[in-house]
């Protein structure tokens, strides 16, 4: 093989090997043997539009030797998979590596060579004379680089180690300025640097938190420089020392850092004057959607029902998820500093490439930030992982968190409420014959079949809240204390699906809304009246996954069963708590009170000092009575219609809630088919108390975080 346009050279062939020798063949001098990291950077690499790697050829096996003639040995192979022919391009550095200028070659090459394909074994000379302006430095490299002649597709490099010409003497650290202040992180560390040659030069960092007592070796961070200027008279510099990294958790007032400059040979150290480090990392406690905890964000993996750890993932839409960043301080840490947050992704999102860090899209404090996909950061099709860090405000970085998702369109079948779905709250359906007799223990039966009463009418007469037989003009009170009672029940269904009282606050679904006129529903449901199948459920409704269209609850064996639950608690310790003072043959209905007129009056006033004792008592009592009644029944009609439009699918994300999933480390005991008893008062459990329907805030009733993400469209469920 003789390769062509080698002017000034000869070509030498044996078996597998090309080599070029180039005349004035110098001596031996500083020898530098590659390491593939060298003093500088490698290359290559690309894609072949299926997104498998495309081969490339490397350069290998780099090795430099300097001579004092003004010319620099190199040999190296060229490794070739491509089968095309490659520009090796040569060129030098004068700063460790920080920069590369192409490099002068004898024999008349220029700065490279042109090898047909097959790659090889190569020998050149470098006039190092021509291209430096000082010939005595000891802080050269040389980079070999390979590009294809037709693509201009740049394959591997190869650096040298650093090597020197000419003569050379030590270096030196004049002086090191502590910082000032307590450090963390990333310690930024002023200093002076001397050399007679004026090389550039490396620092070797040494640390002791104990005022010297004992000495440990440092590392310099990825955003420190790794060649540091010099003059004869000294250089300013600052070194970035990855304290954090060096002594994680460490607080000390005590600490000193020792430099030594290093051209080819170790020159001369300096140490600092103390300093104050708290080095305590922050925690990145959380990356999610929402609220939903690590456990079923799939960050974590469940346990099926054969023991196996299954892993899976979240399926979000592509606009309009929220995502979630939870931190807090390390244990005797600084606060955390918003700010510093940091995210990034596997793949492109809109307008950010990957790797970019998108965290100033995030709002919220040290404790919780999130942001809304959308806008120019729309998530595409498929999987995607997202990580990230945060800093405290001492600068130690967190240590990263990481998420994956499944992004997919969110329109038509991928969402449960992209229709207005309005509920009816039916409170009118005459289907049972409910009596209630004794006082001391009541016993409740019914009988299938209507009897001119509302069912639900029936039950609150149980309660205490209707009167079969008011004082006279007192009649109305029984309409007045009905509506109380429905808009009770309205209102406390919607706060537990995330509106206000009102319904003016939209809820976690704003097209999911609840209305007591059948006039422009959608939906329905009965409250009111037994179950048509024994046992003492409190309710029953249609499954419907992802809400795929309107369902109607108000058959017999469908709906709320206020009866079941009046008979199951009526003799409750906590149910006579509530309703004692107005249930029939123990306390004194609504209507049959002397004093309800005036108790229920709309210009009463509780806090009135001129109100008479007996009617503040009346007022006590009536509205202790509808706020049970309405929270219990809230609680379980949020539950019911929470089926029908897609709580729990069983099964894991992305096709289910955790429905069913007993098995996995969340799941409490109330977990069955269609249910998931996780943490807190879950109101998907397969177990509701009417004891703790009354336990108000952060510690009543809710929908678990998944859940609720599912109702905000911040998870789609897969089919």
């Amino acid at each position: 093989m003789v390769l062509r346009g080698d002017r000034g050279s000869e070509a030498t062939q044996r078996p597998g090997v090309t080599h070029i020798v180039i005349r004035g063949f110098i001596g031996m001098g500083w020898a530098a043997i590659l390491a593939m990291t060298g003093c500088g950077g490698g290359g290559g690499g690309g894609g072949n539009g299926a997104g498998l790697p495309v081969p490339t050829a490397s350069a290998s096996a780099l090795i430099v030797t300097s001579g004092q003639d003004g010319e620099t040995h190199l040999s190296f192979d060229l490794i070739d998979p491509t089968g095309q022919s490659q520009v090796v391009e040569i060129e030098y550095s004068s700063d460790r590596g920080a920069s590369f200028q192409p490099a002068t070659l004898t024999g008349g090459l220029g700065t490279s060579i042109t090898v047909p394909p097959g790659g090889g074994s190569f020998s050149l000379d470098w006039i190092h004379a021509t291209d430096l302006t000082q010939l005595d430095q000891s802080d050269l490299c040389l980079r070999v680089t390979p590009v294809e002649v037709e693509s201009g597709r740049q394959g591997e490099s190869a650096t040298s180690a650093v090597f020197g010409v000419g003569s050379n003497t030590a270096p030196g650290v004049l002086a090191i300025t502590p910082p000032v202040g307590v450090q963390g992180g990333i310690i930024e560390v002023p200093v002076i640097l001397a050399d007679a040659e004026s090389d550039f030069v490396a620092i070797d960092i040494e640390y002791s938190t104990d005022d010297g007592g004992t000495w440990a070796a440092g590392t310099t961070a990825p955003t420190s420089p790794t060649s540091f200027a010099t003059t004869p008279t000294g250089a300013a510099g600052t070194v970035h020392w990855h304290a954090q990294l060096n002594a994680p958790g460490t607080v000390s007032s005590t600490t000193r850092v020792r430099f030594t400059a290093v051209d080819l040979i170790d020159g001369t150290s300096a140490t600092s004057g103390q300093f104050s480090v708290h080095l305590v990392a922050p925690r990145l406690d959380n990356l999610t959607i929402g609220d939903i905890p690590s456990t079923m964000n799939g960050a974590t993996p469940y346990t099926s029902a054969t023991g196996a750890s299954v892993s899976f993932a979240l399926r979000i839409p592509t606009s309009g998820s929220n995502v979630q960043v939870e931190t807090s301080p390390g244990f005797g840490g600084a606060s955390i500093d918003a700010a510093t947050l940091k995210v990034t992704a596997n793949r492109a999102i809109g307008s950010y490439a990957v790797g970019d860090d998108f965290g100033s899209l995030f709002t919220g404090n040290g404790a919780a930030q999130s942001w809304t996909t959308g806008g120019s950061a729309v998530f595409p099709i498929g999987a995607i992982t997202l990580t990230a860090t945060i800093e405290d405000l001492y600068g130690n970085q967190s240590a990263p968190k990481s998420l994956l998702l499944e992004a997919h369109p969110g329109s038509g079948g991928n969402l449960a409420f992209d229709w207005s779905d309005r509920w009816w709250l039916d409170f009118n359906l005459d289907q049972f014959s409910i009596i209630a007799t004794g006082t001391t223990s009541v016993a409740v039966t019914t009988s299938p079949g209507a009897n001119g009463i509302p069912d639900h009418i029936e039950d609150l007469r149980i309660a205490g809240l209707q009167s079969a037989s008011p004082l006279s003009g007192n009649w109305g009170l029984n309409v007045l204390v009905q509506n109380l009672v429905e808009e009770e029940v309205i209102g406390r269904l919607r706060e537990l699906y995330g509106a206000d009282f009102d319904g003016t606050v939209p809820g976690f679904a704003p097209n999911l809304t609840f209305t007591l006129n059948q006039s422009g529903s959608t939906s329905s449901i009965r409250i009111g009246g037994d179950d048509s199948s024994a046992g003492y459920a409190l309710g029953r409704a249609m499954f419907d996954h992802r809400n795929g269209s309107a369902n109607h609850n108000r058959a017999p064996n469908l709906g709320v069963f206020t009866t079941n639950l009046v008979q199951f608690y009526v003799n409750s310790f906590y149910f006579r708590q509530r309703f004692g003072a107005l249930m029939p043959g123990i306390g004194t209905p609504v209507g049959e009170d002397p004093y309800d007129a005036t108790a229920l009056s709309p210009s009463f006033d509780r806090l009135d000092p001129a109100n008479h004792t007996l009617a503040n008592l009346r007022y006590d009592a009536i509205w202790n009575a509808i706020e049970a009644w309405g929270r219990g029944l809230a609680v379980v009609t949020a539950h019911e219609i929470g089926h029908s439009i897609g709580l729990c699918t069983n099964g894991a994300p992305p096709n289910g809630l955790f429905g069913g999933m007993t098995s996995a480390s969340f799941a409490g005991p109330y977990t069955t088919s269609y249910h998931i008893d996780t943490p807190g008062n879950n109101l998907m459990a397969a177990a509701l108390s009417f004891s703790t329907s009354l336990v108000t805030g952060a510690n009543g009733y809710r929908f678990n975080e998944l859940n609720e993400a599912y109702l905000r469209q911040w998870h789609l469920l897969g089919l």
